[in-house]
């Protein structure tokens, strides 16, 4: 199946369809589901998607800039080596997605929910993540500086080795964040000996 350019579809039903290695541009797609999709080494530029379902889609080897995925599903789905440059995914949910190799260049993506995902050594400078469900996710390694976590949860996640040098982590649980092995500036090691009752003078 063929994408048009320069377009809008809603509530479109592009279940299982092929729509591997085009080039798409431009496109708004509103409510429309993409379930068991075969999206493989797409490439999006400018294009906006809109409460939309990506539930098992596979996406490997994908490219996208510029575009936005905003209140969208990607449960179970793969997303190994894609390329999201300077895009914005706020409020999309990435639960059970497989995200090896993933390529994030900086871009929004605040109040995301990606609890439990595997995001090791993943670079994630000057992303925003402003509210974003990170629970029980595995960062270990991963670079997040410069980073905007603003009241992210941090909850379970596993931190050791990460890098949040210069990221915004105000308003984070530290109560319940472990941030065991995790490398850290002084104005972040004074929250949280802050949050742990601890006078820093």
């Amino acid at each position: 199946m063929q994408i048009q350019s320069d377009t809008e579809y809603r509530e479109k039903n592009f279940d299982k369809c092929e729509l591997a290695d085009q080039q798409i541009s431009g496109i708004k797609f509103i409510d429309c589901s993409f379930k068991d999709a075969d999206l493989q080494d797409v490439r999006t530029s400018g294009c906006i998607f809109t409460n939309c379902d990506f539930t098992q889609a596979r996406l490997n080897m994908s490219e996208h800039k510029h575009s936005a995925f905003l209140n969208c599903r990607f449960a179970a789905a793969h997303l190994s080596s894609v390329t999201f440059d300077q895009c914005k995914l706020t409020g999309s949910s990435f639960e059970a997605a497989s995200l090896f190799a993933i390529k994030i260049i900086e871009g929004d993506w605040s109040y995301v929910n990606l609890s439990d995902c595997d995001l090791k050594a993943v670079d994630l400078r000057k992303v925003r993540l402003v509210e974003a469900d990170l629970y029980g996710a595995d960062l270990e390694k991963a670079d997040l500086r410069q980073a905007d976590l603003a009241r992210a949860v941090l909850a379970k996640a596993n931190l050791f080795g990460a890098d949040f040098r210069g990221a915004n982590m105000e308003g984070i649980d530290f109560l319940n964040t472990n941030l065991r092995g995790a490398k850290i500036d002084l104005a972040q090691a004074v929250l949280f000996a802050e949050a742990h009752g601890i006078q820093v003078d």
